[in-house]
């Protein structure tokens, strides 16, 4: 699922796996939600920049539905 396509309700743990393995699959079975980040012309982020791109979008996401989560 697309990051900007959901913000957690409460709280929330932000899970970034490597980019050869992800992430094992019992920590997956065990998540609420998978997010991707669509990559046109790109092959792969570090996984810096995708949790730096994840968390923005998260947070950019939740302030369009409450301006007040930006504060």
């Amino acid at each position: 699922m697309p990051a900007s396509a959901t913000v957690p309700s409460g709280g929330a743990a932000l899970f970034v796996g490597s980019e050869a393995f992800g992430l094992p699959a019992s920590t997956t079975r065990a998540l609420d939600a998978l997010l991707t980040i669509p990559m046109p012309g790109v092959d792969s982020f570090s996984i810096n920049a995708a949790a730096a791109i994840l968390l923005y979008e998260l947070g950019r996401v939740a302030a369009r539905l409450d301006p007040r989560a930006g504060r």
